[in-house]
């Protein structure tokens, strides 16, 4: 959620283009967690959710 609203703050003034490279900042950062490593191995293996991921708090 903290991404979240980092890219809306950050994009209300940026042009189109300003705001597609804030959120794609955002969403590699989503990529390099841990969390996301288990969230998408347990999603491959169809194994039930867990806790909500650490920067999303």
């Amino acid at each position: 959620m903290r991404y979240v609203l980092e890219a809306v703050n950050q994009g209300l003034n940026a042009t189109l283009k300003e705001g597609q490279a804030i959120e794609a900042d955002l969403f590699r950062l989503c990529f390099a967690t841990e969390d996301q490593t288990e969230g998408m191995s347990g999603f491959l293996e169809k194994k039930p959710t867990g806790q909500v991921a650490e920067v999303c708090r």
